[in-house]
């Protein structure tokens, strides 16, 4: 089959459209790369400042307050910011009405939520309960974390919806640098680096939600409130949710299963070790984040042509880009973890190695869901998930207690690469596409990147503000 983005010089159509496309989103992630790259120098320096400030066994305790408030939100939101996410940038519904839903669901969902986290407390108790007397430090964060997570979650996928990228990308430089900012000022008043990394978090959550909702309320005319739209998100939410909940737990459960099976300190050490492997991410995320709107926009277009042509460019230029990254990546991840972490963070090496080859599974999975809701098929990407889940589980309850971190290292890559191959296998069923119009960068292919990110770097350079 014909590579969709190799179309014949005689269809001017569909490469004018093309390169429309791709200029719009070499525009964006040329923004976003610029952030990208500002925040993860953020990014390294908040990982390096809290893992040598907190140590192994404090690190392991304040991986889990990232952790369970998001795995409570991936469930409890029911796909309502996924939804309104698909209203606004699919459907151009009003996004003052959207806001006002969100603000409402926000309220009542995160204090049902936050109840719920209340009545299974004791039940963390049995299952953790080599450590629970430590993780009990952290549980009023817990639930505070909870409604401010599931606020934060809704509010960028509003932004995302009204294609605002690039403060989208002032939110992530927040995120990274808010909390160890805030830690450094909180610590000498409460004497406790856990403490001061905690309230920081909170804080920083609180901080966000407020930029956000101030950003989003300039973009409207004024809230409302549509039962009908909420019923609308939510129905095609949901179809979607269960994907973002057992994507959520394939990405996280590990953490709570070593809690259950390890002390502390060695999930001091794999949380060292994911949250250096996942900075790798940054360039699939300057990509990605301008890219799902940008492709659900494209899915009421009659001709999809274009679209999957523009899917597959972006694909191949993420894989083409990032597994050379990863490679140098793990050769140098030993002098890189005694540099940034220190010594008594080492033994988190084979961990760090052991999930690059999922660094890049996770990046195709990312872009390839966003081409399958934009086909209308979320109910698909949710049975993927859900496999993804079972299979992670079941892999963690054998791999952990023989392997220890090592071995939730392998089943989390082993769960990624099954969910991107098993979502590139349907796309290629649904649209005819071959692997290699999808995987494999073309000289063509280098050409046309090459040129839109050119045009939207000397665009940037005249001082010109493309906008969405």
């Amino acid at each position: 089959m014909t590579d969709p983005a190799q179309s014949p010089a005689g269809n001017e159509p569909q490469r004018s459209a093309l390169d429309a496309a791709l200029g719009r989103l070499s525009g964006f992630a040329f923004i976003t790369l610029l952030t990208t790259v500002a925040n993860l120098v953020v990014r390294v320096g908040k990982n390096v400042l809290i893992t040598r400030a907190l140590g192994p066994e404090a690190r392991g305790i304040y991986s889990l307050l990232n952790t369970i408030p998001g795995l409570f939100v991936s469930f409890g939101n029911l796909g309502f910011g996924l939804g309104s996410l698909y209203l606004g940038a699919t459907k151009k519904e009003p996004l003052g009405t959207l806001l006002g839903n969100a603000i409402c669901y926000a309220v009542l969902q995160g204090a049902v939520l936050a109840c719920l986290a209340l009545a299974m407390h004791q039940l963390g108790a049995g299952f953790m309960a080599n450590n629970w007397e430590a993780i009990q430090a952290i549980s009023l964060f817990i639930f505070l974390g909870i409604p401010l997570t599931l606020a934060m979650h809704l509010c960028s996928d509003l932004l995302m919806a009204a294609s605002d990228i690039r403060y989208l990308n002032v939110i992530q430089v927040v995120n990274s640098a808010a909390p160890i900012v805030v830690m450094l000022l909180l610590w000498p008043l409460l004497g406790e680096a856990l403490a001061a990394a905690c309230w920081a978090w909170v804080l920083s959550l609180l901080l966000m939600i407020g930029m956000s909702v101030r950003r989003l309320l300039r973009q409207t005319r004024g809230l409302g409130v549509s039962l009908s739209l909420a019923r609308q998100a939510i129905g095609y939410g949901l179809r979607g949710n269960v994907s973002q909940f057992a994507g959520a737990v394939t990405r996280r459960v590990d953490m709570l299963l070593l809690a259950h099976y390890l002390p502390v300190e060695e999930l001091g050490q794999y949380a060292a070790a994911v949250s250096l492997a996942e900075v790798l991410l940054f360039l699939p995320d300057a990509v990605a984040l301008p890219f799902m709107p940008l492709r659900m926009a494209m899915a009421e277009d009659d001709d999809q042509t274009t679209a999957r042509a523009f899917s597959a460019t972006i694909i191949k230029y993420t894989v083409a880009v990032l597994a050379p990254m990863l490679l140098l990546a793990g050769l140098l991840a030993k002098p890189v973890i005694l540099v940034l972490y220190g010594r008594e963070f080492l033994p988190s090496l084979p961990a760090m190695v052991l999930l690059l080859p999922g660094i890049l599974s996770l990046a195709v999975y990312q872009l390839i869901k966003a081409d399958l809701y934009s086909l209308n098929r979320p109910g698909l990407t949710s049975w993927i998930s859900v496999c993804s889940m079972f299979l992670n589980l079941g892999l963690n309850v054998i791999a952990i207690p023989w392997l220890g971190i090592a071995g939730a290292a392998i089943t989390s890559s082993i769960c990624y690469t099954f969910s991107a191959a098993a979502c590139l296998i349907c796309f290629f069923r649904i649209t005819g596409a071959s692997p290699a119009s999808m995987l494999l960068l073309s000289r063509k292919d280098v050409t046309v990147i090459r040129r839109q990110l050119s045009q939207a770097v000397r665009a940037k350079l005249r001082g010109k503000k493309e906008r969405p």
